[in-house]
């Protein structure tokens, strides 16, 4: 679900954040997955809410559906952090990994969006 459009969270989800917003360009799949949470969550449902982000991609030349990186970027992984989501499984090199937020802020890097903004 990544894509251009708003890459801001709604605000039923903000709220939980104290308002702080991604500073993102485009949509990234987690934001477009938490935006889809229903409004009236409380903060008790999300610490029992696991995160699924995969990006299937087929391949031609293996015949095959590879499933390539989808590691949240260190902007994403705040916001979950934030929320209080208990897990989050990711797709990297045919994979799936599981990490706490915890451990995704420890080794996420910010996206190319954010790079760009930071050298602007």
């Amino acid at each position: 679900m990544c894509s251009e459009a708003s890459p801001r969270l709604r605000p039923h989800i903000a709220r939980f954040t104290g308002g702080h917003q991604p500073r993102s360009l485009t949509q990234h799949a987690e934001i477009a997955a938490l935006n889809l949470l229903p409004e009236g969550i409380t903060p008790r449902q999300l610490r029992h809410t696991s995160l699924v982000v995969i990006r299937p991609k087929y391949s031609q030349k293996l015949r095959r559906t590879r499933m390539l990186c989808a590691k949240p970027c260190r902007e994403c992984a705040q916001i979950i952090h934030q929320l209080g989501i208990k897990l989050v499984v990711y797709s990297s090199e045919d994979t799936l990994h599981r990490r706490t937020p915890e451990e995704l802020l420890t080794d996420s890097v910010p996206s190319s969006g954010t790079e760009w903004l930071t050298r602007r």
